[in-house]
């Protein structure tokens, strides 16, 4: 006789109800370095502006990508256009 697994007692089965995504509760990373890492970028983005290296406001893209709210966003705004690419080549 065959016994099915008793799926309750196993925690990765259990279902969170959470109304965010993970990559959404958060604006600073984790760890002091990579927040260090971030205020780097904005601070070379604000001095570049202030001296009219306009160019030097990418540092702020790069400052994004250790959000991970914004890679969230990042992440959310792709797959959503890429469903629309797909539905338009069907």
């Amino acid at each position: 006789m065959i016994e099915k697994p008793d799926t309750e007692n196993f925690t990765e089965n259990v279902v969170v109800s959470s109304t965010t995504p993970a990559l959404f509760k958060r604006w600073l990373p984790p760890g002091i370095g990579r927040k260090l890492i971030l205020l780097f970028f904005i601070g070379m983005g604000c001095f570049g502006i202030s001296e009219g290296r306009y160019l030097w406001a990418l540092y702020w893209l790069i400052a994004m990508t250790f959000s991970p709210r914004m890679v969230g966003y990042f992440v959310r705004a792709y797959s959503s256009l890429m469903k629309k690419i797909n539905q338009s080549l069907n």
